[in-house]
């Protein structure tokens, strides 16, 4: 929280976009990492924001998606 700023993350995962190369979720470090802990690499991937002291607000209209980030 330098200079009184604190960073939020929404959508933090990302959506397709045309400007976007590669996916988050694909990187094989996170994968790597999420496999030894036993946690999908979206609850590594929050977990390390949260850990970093950001605000991290998951979003989706998948249902099982929206049960995971709930978990």
């Amino acid at each position: 929280m330098s200079n009184g700023v604190h960073l939020t993350a929404y959508s933090a995962l990302g959506s397709p976009r045309s400007w976007i190369k590669g996916e988050v979720l694909k990187e094989p470090l996170l994968i790597e990492i999420a496999e030894k802990l036993n946690k999908s690499p979206a609850h590594v991937s929050f977990r390390w924001g949260i850990q970093s002291g950001h605000s991290v607000l998951p979003k989706s209209v998948n249902e099982s998606r929206i049960k995971e980030n709930l978990s």
